[in-house]
């Protein structure tokens, strides 16, 4: 079930008042959960790169390097984010 249907909205709607409230368009806000999930994987050195991608739901690991450099402004590196 769509997201606006749980919320009786059409999705055009609910995509403002998102917007309006968080500052962020939905597609970003996700981006972003997942991108802060996955910081916190690659905290741990026993979780491949392709599980990392897999978890968050990106579909590949070539994808999520591309989409981490782009939402992070660098590559990914264990040492990128220490404990």
């Amino acid at each position: 079930m769509p997201l606006a249907d749980k919320f009786h909205l059409s999705a055009g709607h609910l995509s403002v008042l998102f917007k309006k409230e968080t500052g962020l368009t939905i597609s970003d806000f996700v981006k972003n959960l997942r991108m802060k999930k996955a910081k916190e994987m690659l905290q741990d050195p026993t979780i491949k790169i392709y599980e990392v991608a897999e978890r968050v739901g990106l579909q590949t690991p070539a994808y999520f390097t591309y989409q981490f450099k782009k939402n992070e402004s660098c590559t990914y590196s264990r040492n990128t984010f220490p404990k």
